[in-house]
């Protein structure tokens, strides 16, 4: 591929951000979009863009769907082009620390992630990996080093669709790194059989290192990892961090199973198992629709005091309140909700219209929480729906 002018560059780097198997990764200034701040993916070398452009033909469609992809738990891939000679993958800046940053060295022992801290992110990449895999995106590279935290709100991103099977392929010949990849593969992967349920082992692993401080399979030799992957049993969770209940370590269990269909059958289904207080919103949404107004608050402010760092409740309470014409009561909830939360976009996008509904005197405050919702990043229906309503208070 002929090497651009540096006179036609299109990115300007700001600084390197590190390096894997694919390639370097960059923070550059993207001038073809206003000097807004990207990331790009520069391959190694001729034979590592060559394995990327050979991906990015055989599987047009995959393609389109992986720039097409937009959820507040995936890094969105914003498209490719030629960077010093270099056909580069171009990803949305996400500032923060992966997971790996955050927990130390696999290959070493160290404490747990609090539990809480570590189903939050736990829960975030799962429910990237749930509208993944409903558009048939597979990761095939789940890991600590592939999630990031974006530091303005603590949010939890999954990194690196479309370049993970290139990654996995460059890792072979990379040392250390070929370790750093294969603990997080199940049993069928390291036979070449990649999957749904392969991805949800590889999650499976990284929630069991978050929540034991170690690895469920380790060896540093390779052949000897393999086997033990193959054919041992972990150490259940709760042995090794005796603050797990029993529950969770066998549901951390149930996604290692060596048989792929003793896991959990989908993405979805190991989100539900692990978080089931979102159903029981669905459910109370339902009610709540269905005329059963003061029940399903009730319930609600129960399942509150059960769990009090349930953000979704803080919101669903809100919107109840609201939609009642309650809009003090909204407030109030909702304003405990960002006393926990202060930097949740979703909380500031709900507290907004209850205050601009009490009034004049708070019109001016509900303005600047809908602008800080924007700010922290509210996606789809909800950052339209925030903007259509900016617009129309802007006249009133």
């Amino acid at each position: 591929m002929a090497k651009k002018s540096k006179e036609w560059e299109r990115f300007r780097v700001i600084k390197p951000l590190g390096a894997g198997g694919f390639g370097r990764t960059l923070l550059v200034v993207d001038t073809a979009k206003g000097d807004r701040e990207v990331v790009i993916k520069v391959p190694h070398d001729k034979d590592t863009e060559k394995a990327l452009i050979n991906e990015l033909i055989n599987a047009t469609a995959l393609t389109t769907s992986l720039v097409g992809l937009a959820h507040p738990n995936i890094v969105r891939c914003l498209g490719f082009d030629v960077f010093e000679g270099y056909y580069v993958m171009i990803m949305e800046y996400v500032k923060g620390k992966d997971l790996r940053d955050m927990i130390g060295p696999y290959d070493v022992d160290r404490r747990p992630m609090e539990a809480l801290t570590a189903l939050h992110y736990f829960k975030n990449a799962c429910s990237g990996l749930v509208e993944a895999h409903r558009i048939n995106l597979l990761h095939r590279d789940i890991k600590p080093d592939n999630i990031i935290v974006r530091e303005q709100d603590d949010i939890a991103k999954l990194l690196d669709f479309g370049i993970s099977t290139l990654i996995q392929s460059a890792s072979l010949n990379a040392g250390g790194s070929v370790a750093g990849t294969f603990v997080y593969m199940a049993p069928e992967a390291l036979a070449g059989r990649v999957s749904r349920l392969s991805d949800i082992w590889s999650l499976s692993v990284t929630v069991y290192e978050l929540l034991t401080g170690k690895l469920p399979f380790w060896d540093e030799n390779l052949f000897e990892l393999k086997r033990k992957i193959d054919a041992d049993d972990p150490v259940e969770p709760r042995r090794l961090n005796p603050n797990l209940n029993a529950r969770l370590s066998d549901l951390v269990m149930k996604g290692l199973q060596k048989d792929p269909a003793a896991r959990f059958q989908s993405a979805h289904e190991m989100q539900s198992a692990f978080f089931p207080i979102d159903a029981e919103i669905e459910s109370l949404r339902q009610m709540f629709n269905g005329g059963k107004e003061a029940e399903a608050e009730a319930k609600a402010r129960e399942l509150l005091r059960t769990s009090p760092l349930e953000v979704a409740l803080y919101m669903l309470i809100g919107e109840f309140r609201n939609r009642q014409q309650q809009y003090s009561q909204a407030e109030e909830i909702l304003r405990e909700g960002v006393a926990v939360y202060p930097n949740h976009a979703g909380l500031h996008f709900y507290l907004a219209p209850a205050l601009f509904s009490q009034g004049a005197s708070k019109k001016r405050e509900a303005v600047r929480e809908m602008e800080q919702a924007l700010r922290l990043g509210l996606g789809g229906s909800q950052k339209v729906q925030a903007e259509r309503l900016l617009n129309s208070w802007s006249r009133t």
